[in-house]
């Protein structure tokens, strides 16, 4: 068997042209990665014929649950046999060899029919909407191919735009539906009905998807009538019926609004195609026309056969369910972090412990509140429940406090009015808290401090000098906050880092008592919320990797743990009747709510904390309980980001706009480059997937995934020899350093980690690594560890925390960042033993990431004036370049990578966007 330019990894397998597969299939030319593997285009040497050929690609590639859903997706499409349907060939299983090694890897692949033209949705790009003559054809041709499917009972799921081939070679157009990877049989005796844990997801793509889908109901060939109607909708249109400028809008839009009509968008249109495209958009599946057949016929298109639909068998909803709650090893599983992907809209769970109160009427419908563009954020109920008040983002970047009167039910005032502005004397407000006396508004000022004015606006009175998070005392005469002022500005932000501690003002005295000690217990203190009668606070113990949930007695400052590692939980709130906290849980950068009973009188977990509901692609935020504990509401956070490259001129300035290198919805940074500067390896965060090192050629291209081990693999340095090192951690939090050989796939434990190590960074030349601890006592130190087995030796010892280290490239020296009021500056230091120094102390944050190839520069990230932009500072004169020209305060950039050629620097560009939600009637008691 030939296997000449063959690159291959246990995830993902990368066939170069000339490559021959099984000693028949020659591959010609890369086309395409899908959902199930990696397509290209090959020359069956046999038949002498061309066909396209799909690898399974997924992670785990020899695990035969993954294979038996590959399978199943061939069974399905081979039952499926029309003109209009993608034609598969036959499955292989077959092994090939790394280059230049005697290793094999097994590979299972699939031939199928080669198509040539473009998609539809490409096609709609290029040249715009069809007229209704261009659209019949197509029309006609994906009905006949969704009627094959559902004649052999099979459903698509998945139909979209995207899937749908169209050549325009001949005489007339050819439609081919392809892509059948999530179809399902709807047949009861169908043995590709054999459940897979994945069939019990919510799966397909959000502006496609019908009603039933996103609410994980039961799905017929009617779903797919509903997918087909947002197609025939965006081929007359050019729109889609939900259009949203990002992920958190159309989340919104398809729980609360109707779709578009389509002549809505295209006045001209005919009843019939209008008729056809409202029907098949109808919300309940009973209202959509019976068939695809049905819709040929209404649209006077050409006739198929009159075999009728089989009567669908629906899928089994998913019932309610307890999954492994925070606080547990292995919390969430692989397959249950796919499921947060899906638009899951007010999916509710609830179970209860043998141990728990009686289970509560809770319902979860959140209504929207806010629609604007930016952030809307920090909510807070008044005292009778009939107002909010909350943090807006001006158009200019500012903040400002607004209260938003509520009607009977708790929802929105219906007279259209705008929101009351709180005058502020132009000082910005965030993280307001009402008092309970319903007159004054404690909230985080921008520049870190804490202050009050009157609801209806005038002098604002500073109470606290540094701190954030204020949260009014039942008796309203102390407040509660945390020491250093962290606002959620983005979904990524951590709410508190080390030293934070809670501290409790009292308006009498005018002093403060501080409640707890930093780091104890380890973490940054924060976000406080008081229990009914006064006697507790419950906070979150937070820290890039720990996000643990104590309340502490304000009597004594007794603390009692209420959900510990490795839980990653943030924004408590206690329930109206003390029985209950309500929290935010990162499940893999997604946050949803849950629930932990508590016992009113000692604040101790009764059983273990369950999941009350999800947003999907958005993360549930800062839930707040009106005093009734009868409404809920909560920000839902969207951040996503992409790597974009920046040109550099001979003097270090840029020398053209940024381009994006990455498009997409997921989260990619903290890129790399390699030792030649030809590519770049990042971290492909994806939303309910555990974290992979990817790499990328620095123009683009093709992407190729470069780690398979499940949990967190990142922060990779690539060294001169061409290996990798990198940190992993374990879905059950073990952690260790990985030595990867992208060449050949190699990859090997090189040391373990203990749990206290974070940001590990590796020497670009020596065998040693770079370090932040609390292990130091107080806050973070930067550490230092050889890979021998010596002790790790401690570098910093500075007042405040130190911490995420960047090696210089000669690896001598480690650039950090230091801790300060207000912000944080810019140190270096040697590591032969000399004194530290401190090459930047400006306003704002300074977070070093990378060194120019010579070592003379520092590329940072730095927010001046609640705006980040990347800067470069010499080492020598400490004189400071700004790179970029970013303006948007919620639009942070991070992690810039300086390429061994000087010219280019690669980072990444993070966008956030935030609505309130408010849940009616979300507690009724116990």
């Amino acid at each position: 068997m030939a296997a000449q330019g063959i690159m291959t990894h246990a995830v993902k397998l990368t066939v170069s042209p000339g490559t021959v597969v099984a000693d028949r299939f020659a591959i010609r030319r890369f086309i395409a990665e899908g959902g199930m593997g990696e397509v290209y285009a090959a020359r069956d040497l046999i038949l002498e014929e061309d066909i396209a050929i799909k690898f399974l690609s997924r992670r785990n590639i020899g695990d035969e649950n993954v294979i038996r859903r590959f399978h199943r997706e061939i069974q399905l499409a081979r039952k499926v046999t029309h003109p209009n349907v993608c034609r598969l060939f036959d499955v292989y299983r077959t092994s090939m060899q790394v280059p230049a090694t005697e290793m094999t890897v097994p590979v299972t692949f699939v031939t199928m029919e080669l198509l040539h033209g473009t998609t539809l949705e490409d096609r709609l790009v290029r040249d715009g909407a069809l007229d209704e003559d261009e659209a019949l054809p197509i029309a006609v041709q994906m009905c006949q191919a969704l009627t094959a499917a559902h004649d052999a009972g099979v459903i698509h799921r998945d139909f979209k735009s995207n899937n749908v081939m169209v050549d325009d070679a001949g005489d007339r157009a050819r439609v081919v539906v392809t892509d059948f990877g999530l179809a399902r049989s709807i047949l009861p005796s169908d043995p590709s009905r054999t459940p897979l844990t994945a069939d019990q997801l919510i799966l397909g793509t959000a502006e496609y998807m019908a009603p039933e889908q996103i609410k994980g109901e039961p799905v017929s060939h009617k779903s797919d009538l509903y997918a087909l109607g947002v197609v025939l909708f965006e081929m007359l249109t050019g729109q889609k019926p939900y259009e949203a400028a990002n992920p958190m809008q159309l989340l919104v839009k398809r729980v609360s609004e109707k779709p578009a009509n389509p002549r809505d968008f295209k006045p001209d249109l005919s009843k019939a195609w209008e008729s056809v495209i409202v029907d098949c958009l109808a919300e309940a599946p009973g209202d959509r026309p019976s068939s695809a057949q049905e819709i040929i016929e209404r649209l006077g298109g050409v006739p198929v056969r009159q075999t009728p639909a089989p009567t669908p068998v629906p899928e089994a909803a998913p019932g309610p369910t307890a999954p492994d709650g925070p606080g547990r090893p292995g919390a969430v599983g692989p397959w249950f972090a796919v499921a947060l992907l899906a638009l899951a809209v007010a999916a509710f769970w609830a179970s209860r412990s043998s141990q728990g109160p009686p289970e509560r009427p809770a319902t979860f419908n959140p209504q929207r509140l806010t629609t604007g563009p930016g952030l809307e954020f920090n909510p807070a109920f008044s005292p009778d429940g009939e107002r909010l008040v909350y943090s807006e983002e001006n158009a200019d970047g500012t903040f400002r406090l607004v209260v938003h009167e509520l009607d009977d039910d708790g929802g929105s005032d219906g007279d259209g009015g705008r929101p009351l502005v709180i005058e502020t004397g132009g000082v910005q407000g965030l993280e307001p808290s009402w008092s309970p006396a319903g007159d004054d508004i404690a909230f985080s000022t921008r520049d870190g401090g804490i202050a009050v004015v009157p609801v209806e606006g005038g002098a604002v009175r500073p109470v606290i000098e540094r701190g954030s998070r204020p949260a009014y005392a039942p008796d309203g005469a102390r407040l509660a906050f945390q020491s250093t002022a962290s606002p959620l500005l983005s979904d990524t932000t951590v709410p508190a880092m080390p030293p934070s501690v809670l501290g409790l003002y009292d308006f009498e005295t005018a002093e403060t008592r501080w409640l707890t000690q930093a780091n104890q217990p380890v973490g940054g203190h924060g976000q406080p919320s008081w229990s009914p009668d006064g006697r507790h606070l419950v906070f979150a113990a937070t820290g890039r990797s720990v996000g643990e949930l104590w309340a502490v007695r304000i009597e004594d400052g007794g603390l009692v743990p209420l959900l510990r590692e490795p839980a990653k939980a943030y924004d408590p709130v206690v329930a109206a009747d003390g029985s209950a906290v309500y929290f935010a849980f990162r499940s893999l950068e997604v946050k949803t709510l849950w629930r932990l009973d508590i016992s009113p009188d000692t604040f101790e977990p009764r059983g273990d904390p369950v999941e009350i509901a999800g947003l999907g692609l958005s993360s549930v935020r800062q839930p707040r309980l009106s005093r009734d504990g009868r409404h809920l509401v909560f920000a839902a956070y969207v951040t996503r980001s992409n790597l974009w490259r920046l040109p550099l001129g001979a003097d270090g300035t840029a020398a053209g706009p940024p381009t994006p290198l990455t498009q997409g919805d997921d989260r990619y940074n903290r890129p790399v480059f390699s030792p030649d500067g030809a590519r770049v390896l990042f971290d492909h965060w994806k939303l309910g997937v555990d974290i992979d090192l990817f790499s990328q050629d620095v123009n683009g291209g093709p992407r190729r995934q470069l780690t398979d081990l499940a949990g967190t693999n990142s922060q990779a340095t690539w060294r001169p020899d061409g290996r990798v090192f990198y940190g992993a951690e374990s879905p059950d939090g073990r952690k260790s350093l990985r030595r990867l050989t992208p060449s050949d796939g190699d990859d090997v434990e090189v040391l373990s980690l203990d749990d206290d190590v974070d940001w590990v960074v590796f020497s670009p030349l020596e065998e040693r690594f770079a370090f932040h601890s609390g292990r130091g006592g107080q806050g973070l130190d930067v550490w230092v560890q050889a890979l021998d087995g010596a002790p790790a030796w401690r570098l910093t010892f500075h007042e405040q925390s130190a911490g995420f280290p960047a090696f210089s490239p000669d690896g001598l020296y480690l650039a950090y960042q230091v801790r300060r009021r207000g912000g944080s500056d810019l140190w270096i230091a040697p590591l032969d033993g000399g004194e530290p120094r401190r090459l930047l102390d400006a306003n704002g944050e300074s977070w070093p990431y990378s060194f120019s190839a010579d070592g003379s520069k520092i590329l940072f990230a730095g927010q001046r004036n609640s705006v980040w932009n990347l800067y470069s500072i010499d080492v020598a004169t400490s004189e400071v370049l700004r790179l970029t020209e970013n303006l948007a305060v919620t639009g942070y950039l991070r992690y810039p990578a300086w390429s061994p050629t000087d010219d280019l620097v690669v980072y990444e560009k993070a966008e956030t966007a935030s609505d309130l939600f408010i849940v009616r009637d979300f507690f009724a008691g116990p």
